[in-house]
């Protein structure tokens, strides 16, 4: 209480916006001391209750975030970081975002990311990335699956509805091990339909296993 903080973020916000910054996010405890500062510069919750926050300075963001135009994909590299970020917090994403890393809904990304770059680095698992015209739009993560010890591996994916038609770009350039995969997706995502058409079946659905707006969501197993 000595305006440390406050000093901090004055320059910090002016850096932002001096750089043309559009859109930040940063993750905090709900309802804390530091929770109402981000607040007081014009942060908020992405979802109820939540420490996840973004902040905004163009209303035209996301359309420019998700324009049509060129869409190219290859590994996971340090300068995707933001846009990442930005995917993981999309409102209009889908919800069930990964299993991987428990993700339903709106979030910050950053520290589950840093998990994901050194994993990436340090050749425990295969990641990525689907850019499209404004930004990133799409990312998936193959790896063994340690909830099985390894006898079956995990594709932890997110594409934006928008871009369901390029999830065969993402996806095909992963080496396929010798060993079953399985991906998880809600019920309702357009990607698991992609999904089917590149060789991949429906083994589970799984009844009301999360909540979206106070109403209960399926979850589909899909595996090859």
């Amino acid at each position: 209480r000595k305006g440390i903080c406050r000093a901090v973020m004055d320059l910090q916000m002016e850096d932002f916006r001096r750089q043309g910054g559009r859109f930040c996010v940063l993750g905090t405890g709900y309802d804390s001391p530091p929770y109402h500062i981000y607040k007081s510069y014009g942060f908020e919750s992405m979802q109820p209750n939540s420490g996840a926050m973004y902040y905004m300075r163009d209303e035209q963001f996301w359309n420019d975030f998700l324009a049509n135009g060129e869409v190219t994909c290859s590994s996971l590299a340090w300068e995707d970081w933001s846009d990442l970020c930005a995917l993981m917090a999309c409102p209009t994403a889908d919800w069930y975002r990964s299993r991987r890393h428990c993700i339903f809904g709106p979030q910050c990304f950053e520290f589950s990311l840093l998990r994901d770059v050194q994993d990436f680095q340090e050749a425990r698992h295969q990641a990525r990335v689907l850019r499209g015209a404004g930004g990133v739009v799409g990312y998936g993560v193959l790896k063994s699956d340690d909830d099985w010890k390894g006898n079956t591996w995990l594709l932890d994916l997110n594409v934006h509805p928008e871009f369901t038609d390029q999830t065969r770009l993402l996806v095909e350039g992963f080496e396929w091990p010798d060993r079953k995969v399985s991906v998880w997706l809600e019920a309702t995502s357009s990607v698991a339909r992609a999904l089917i058409e590149l060789g991949f079946s429906e083994e589970a659905r799984l009844t009301e296993m999360f909540m979206r707006n106070g109403i209960a969501q399926d979850v589909v197993v899909l595996s090859r």
